[in-house]
């Protein structure tokens, strides 16, 4: 009997960062993904996060996170509060394995609790909005690492976001609708803020630990989809 996918999971997280595990899984890594990854990690970045409040599409959901993987953003934090985080893997495209996903439980404080956190962090709150007196992507300050929220599609951000702002973003648009589907907007701010910090900043890399940290994941993630059934036989022999 083989164990659930559920269990499966659990099991492969737990022994993570086990150097015997790592060992045994390097045999199914291909020199080709192992160079792939050190690629993708010389453009990685956790200078800036994304923060999704509310989110209730999980077709926009998993395109924010596809904009996150293929502009170098590492964390995504999903603030669930009224509707349940779900990915479209079609939509998704496998960028869910590669992020490290920060999902805060549903609550009417769950958002406080987030900001706050990053806040001691040292992160400065931005949250996108169509202010008169908001930033764009080109004057947004960057000497702080940046939290981008983005709220539902209908109501935006919270009033707790609001409240808890240290800045505020807006896209210029010059056309008739003033507004952008979410994703669309979590690109476009992904993409010219990323490049922004390459060009600006000397700090927006991530250190060698992390990126120790997140090659030995990326190993599990990677090797436990393609060879599911050789991996549950050497975790089960384990126990």
């Amino acid at each position: 009997m083989t164990v659930s996918s559920q269990n499966f999971q659990e099991k492969a997280d737990t022994h993570m960062h086990d150097p015997e595990f790592l060992n045994f899984l390097q045999q199914f890594l291909t020199p080709e993904r192992r160079s792939r990854f050190d690629e993708v990690l010389n453009f990685r970045t956790r200078r800036m996060t994304i923060v999704l409040e509310s989110l209730y599409k999980p077709n926009n959901a998993s395109a924010c996170l596809r904009s996150c993987d293929a502009f170098g953003v590492q964390d995504v934090h999903i603030i669930a509060n009224k509707n349940d985080y779900r990915i479209n893997d079609q939509i998704d495209m496998g960028a869910s394995y590669w992020l490290t996903l920060h999902k805060h439980p549903p609550g009417d404080e769950s958002t406080g609790k987030c900001l706050t956190n990053l806040k001691q962090q040292g992160f400065q709150i931005v949250a996108t909005s169509l202010r008169h007196d908001a930033h764009t992507l080109e004057t947004l300050p960057l000497d702080k690492p940046v939290a981008l929220v983005f709220g539902g599609e209908r109501p935006g951000v919270s009033q707790t976001v609001i409240d808890m702002a240290d800045e505020f973003l807006q896209i210029p648009m010059v056309g008739f609708v003033q507004s952008l589907n979410v994703s669309v907007a979590t690109a476009i701010a992904v993409q010219r803020l990323a490049d922004r910090l390459r060009a600006e900043r000397d700090d927006w890399q991530l250190t060698e630990d992390e990126k120790a940290f997140l090659i030995d994941e990326w190993t599990v993630s990677s090797v436990k989809r393609q060879h599911f059934r050789t991996v549950e036989t050497y975790l089960r022999s384990k126990k």
